[in-house]
């Protein structure tokens, strides 16, 4: 397991890790579900915690860096939530090292403060941390779904001139663009009462 292998976005796939012989490697340097790795170099220097997709051991190399809480009082999770915090982000920053090459020394992250709340409650952080982070996946498939269902309105729209008003059939059944097409039968928006709602044409 390399640092291309650990997306900044604590991402990791664990069908597309290569697969070498490496003999008798140490134990210590072996990984699986429960260990975090560490992004000690790069631009984003966020953590990644490995989960139950790991059923065999891999091998991690520098410059990713193993953490393994050594106390049931912190889950593994937790820790690489911490991790990926602004707080903890702006601290790398301040040590970060090298010019072409953005480094974290060890000794930086060994010195680095987590705020340790109870299990229940890093259970939680961790749960709506992963359903923020679905959603976020879901809206960007959204969007780009829509944008999509725009590209192939427009190409219609421009292939085949209209005159008056088109519909978006796919989009919503009441919805009308005039595109700047006077409509002689169009009436000003009139409420119905003073507090209810307003019947637009």
């Amino acid at each position: 397991m390399q640092l291309r292998d650990v997306a900044p976005n604590g991402s990791v796939d664990p069908a597309r890790l290569e697969r070498l012989q490496v003999g008798n490697a140490p134990t210590r340097y072996l990984v699986g579900a429960g260990d975090v790795l560490f992004r000690s170099r790069g631009e984003s220097n966020t953590a990644a915690v490995l989960d139950d997709h790991f059923r065999e051991p891999a091998l991690a190399m520098l410059p990713l860096f193993v953490l393994r809480p050594d106390s049931p009082a912190i889950l593994p999770e937790f820790l690489a939530w911490a991790i990926n915090q602004p707080r903890a982000q702006r601290y790398f920053d301040r040590f970060a090292r090298g010019t072409n090459m953005r480094m974290i020394p060890r000794a930086v992250l060994t010195d680095l403060e987590v705020t340790l709340p109870s299990l229940d409650v890093q259970r939680t952080v961790v749960a709506l941390d992963g359903l923020a982070r679905r959603e976020r996946t879901l809206s960007i498939r959204a969007a780009e779904e829509r944008r999509r269902l725009y590209t192939r309105f427009l190409e219609y729209l421009a292939t085949k001139p209209i005159s008056t008003g088109v519909e978006f059939p796919f989009l919503c059944d009441s919805l009308r663009l005039s595109f700047g097409i006077p409509n002689p039968a169009r009436t000003p928006a009139t409420r119905s009462t003073p507090h209810g709602p307003a019947d637009i044409d």
